[in-house]
């Protein structure tokens, strides 16, 4: 079992050993952070703060727009009601943002940072198949935000 230890969990480290694992996933150099896919396509982000952080969180994060609809709200509720391993929550501009938060304080299992990340990619997967046609406009792109930039990706 490989373990990082706590001060060699970086951006680089998990990029190589993602790609290893078979992950399609690339560095985006401008937002210091890593992009992955899911299966269907879609695009997701993270980044491992830098070492001034005291918190010590990865946070997978994607984002979708919604179509103009007074039920997101209760969707978004009915999401956090019945899926597992994702917080989903409503932002601004019609945006559903799903995250999952992973702390490396002590170290990180690499084998379980992969399948963790391979069961988000899931959940993202299922929400874009079985609401997508419903809720998500896809007539608009797939967002992909980190904290100083937004990169709109097609």
């Amino acid at each position: 079992m490989r373990i990082l230890k706590e001060d060699q969990v970086t951006n680089e480290s998990l990029l190589h050993f993602l790609k290893e694992a078979g992950h399609e996933v690339r560095y985006i150099e401008e937002e210091k952070s890593i992009l992955f896919h899911t299966d269907e396509g879609v695009r997701g982000i993270f980044r491992v703060p830098d070492t001034q952080t005291r918190t010590k969180m990865i946070t997978l994060t994607v984002r979708f727009v919604l179509k103009e609809s007074e039920s997101n709200l209760a969707f978004v509720n009915q999401l956090n009601d019945t899926m597992l391993l994702g917080k989903f929550c409503m932002e601004s501009n019609n945006r559903l943002c799903i995250t999952y938060e992973i702390t490396y304080t002590g170290g990180l299992i690499l084998r379980q940072f992969s399948r963790i990340l391979r069961q988000f990619c899931w959940i993202v997967d299922h929400v874009l198949r079985d609401y997508g046609d419903h809720l998500v406009d896809k007539e608009k792109p797939v967002l992909i935000e980190a904290a100083a930039a937004t990169e709109v990706i097609h």
